[in-house]
């Protein structure tokens, strides 16, 4: 994917605060560092209806029931740099989603790959035959 395309989506993300537990002591029982990011992918302009269905069938567990695909980040106590967070967790997400692996060709052992192999098994067995006790 392009950044421009990453750029553009980002744009769509929404987000919400919330008090966060972790680091900071009793200042994080006074301000709203948690960062929820929401993105209604389903009305996105962006994507195609076949991006979609990958996003809805392979990150199902960042899903909602509103169908809205949510991350939150309380990573650090300043709200900004869990805001960059989970938009970088977001976009890893949606680029592994839209990533399709290579297939896989089959391939065949050469004759002579297949010669060497046998070839050097044989010159192995000869070796421990040698080894044997000599019957008299």
């Amino acid at each position: 994917m392009t950044k421009t395309f990453l750029n553009k989506i980002s744009k769509e993300f929404s987000f919400s605060y919330a008090k966060s537990s972790g680091p900071g002591g009793q200042h994080v029982n006074t301000t709203d560092t948690k960062v929820i990011l929401n993105w209604d992918y389903e009305q996105s302009s962006i994507l195609s209806d076949t991006q979609k269905q990958l996003i809805t069938s392979k990150l199902q567990n960042h899903i909602n029931k509103e169908n809205e695909f949510y991350i939150s980040s309380s990573k650090t106590r300043n709200r900004i740099r869990n805001q960059e967070d989970c938009i970088n967790k977001a976009l890893t997400l949606i680029e592994k989603a839209f990533f399709k692996p290579k297939k896989r060709k089959k391939t065949k052992p050469s004759r002579a790959s297949i010669k060497k192999r046998l070839d050097s098994k044989k010159k192995h067995s000869d070796q421990k035959k040698t080894r044997k006790k000599v019957v008299f």
